[in-house]
């Protein structure tokens, strides 16, 4: 009989502890020289998160939140364990994760409201940055969100880049376009987002650029980012994990063509 913790660590060698593992209903693995490290993850009850966001959103007010504080104390501990499993699982693909911790990627539930009209002191969503920098990254990034409604809204890539990262990226698109055309003509990013958010674009090309060049509509945008939003269904929980990795792989393509484009 097996005991599994949230993330033990084997050796290859285990002859005895890796069959039990793998026996598990679902393990997030990834290997590190002679040491195999799994995660067993425990499914976050998000009826119980969404219906305290609810009940948050409809007093949203410090004396409620206080009164709230165990209930929201026990949702974020099942949230960070949620995280340190998608990681492990990021991490199978995008060696880049590997030393990321949970409490890097996840936002503080209060606002910051020093600068805004809107002075309701929390937010009504739990959400997460995964990067190598965690959540403080102006780099390329996954992103996802779960509201009060269960509406799951996942995204990544890089929004708004800076001067210099745009500088890179163009020149990247410009110079190597068969490289962007492989990411976006993928089998899997195509089915799970379709195409990059070209919402945001500026209405000529950027100083420097000529018509010829190879996809001015993408040296056009102003972020390099794809998303997608999904109701999610409370009863299928024990696959939330698989469900973001899933996602989170698709986009990851994406996100190391970007890092290649800034040689990061």
């Amino acid at each position: 009989m097996c005991g599994i913790p949230v993330r033990v660590a084997v050796t290859v060698s285990s002859a005895i502890i890796l069959p039990c593992l793998y026996a598990a209903k679902t393990l997030f693995c990834q290997e590190n020289a002679s040491t195999i490290f799994c995660t067993m993850p425990i499914p976050m009850n998000t009826k119980a998160l969404t219906t305290f966001l609810s009940e948050l959103a409809a007093n949203n007010a410090k004396a409620w939140f206080d009164a709230n504080r165990d209930r929201y104390d026990a949702l974020r501990k099942d949230w960070m364990e949620l995280i340190e499993a998608v990681i492990v699982g990021v991490a199978g693909f995008d060696s880049n994760i590997q030393n990321v911790e949970p409490k890097q990627c996840v936002f503080r539930i209060n606002r910051d409201i020093r600068f805004s009209n809107d002075k309701t002191p929390y937010k009504t969503n739990f959400s997460i940055i995964i990067s190598p920098e965690g959540r403080k990254t102006l780099g390329p990034s996954y992103y996802m969100q779960i509201d009060s409604k269960a509406e799951m809204f996942v995204a990544g890539g890089i929004w708004m880049p800076e001067k210099e990262q745009y500088a890179a990226i163009r020149a990247y698109i410009a110079e190597h376009p068969d490289r962007i055309e492989s990411v976006l003509t993928g089998k899997t990013f195509k089915a799970v987002f379709g195409d990059l958010d070209r919402s945001n674009t500026l209405t000529r090309l950027p100083k420097g650029y000529e018509d010829d060049v190879p996809h001015p509509d993408l040296i056009k945008l102003k972020s390099y980012v794809v998303q997608t939003s999904f109701r999610w269904k409370s009863k299928d929980d024990d696959t939330l994990e698989q469900e973001l990795v899933h996602h989170f792989e698709a986009m990851y393509p994406l996100v190391k063509w970007l890092r290649e484009a800034q040689k990061v």
